[in-house]
């Protein structure tokens, strides 16, 4: 197994961050077909998305679901996507899947075949590329 060496910091300005999470918002709002009805985040970085993101499109923040939570109208979002294998968890996910950047190499590899959720991203990044967000700098 090879190891990538690691490109470029991207060290993330909370400018850039509100830019990117607008992009993503708009993305939804013009691409996707099917009604949102509300947005919660994966933990850690997810929540923060989630947060902007009900305020943005104008929907409830969801912290928790139960049997009753129709997933199929619920947007799931998380702040990074890095090497997919979270994501293998959410493969059967009924509705939208968002991430502000996505750097994952060959989109998908990890999942099945077929997947049911739609998704979106506001930014690709080069795999070897270490992202830091506003909140982990100094």
């Amino acid at each position: 197994m090879t190891t990538r060496s690691r490109l470029i910091d991207l060290d993330l300005t909370w400018d850039q961050y509100v830019f990117l999470t607008r992009k993503l918002a708009g993305v939804l709002r013009k691409c996707h077909s099917t009604p949102i009805e509300q947005v919660m985040g994966i933990a850690r970085g997810g929540v923060v998305l989630a947060i902007c993101l009900s305020h943005l499109l104008n929907i409830p923040y969801l912290n928790y679901y139960d049997d009753e939570t129709d997933l199929s109208t619920t947007l799931l979002v998380d702040d990074l996507i890095d090497t997919g294998e979270q994501m293998q968890e959410y493969s059967h996910y009924p509705g939208t899947i968002a991430v502000l950047i996505d750097k994952w190499e060959g989109s998908f590899h990890y999942m099945p075949k077929s997947i049911n959720f739609h998704y979106y991203c506001a930014m690709r990044v080069p795999p070897g590329m270490w992202v830091r967000f506003p909140w982990e700098l100094e």
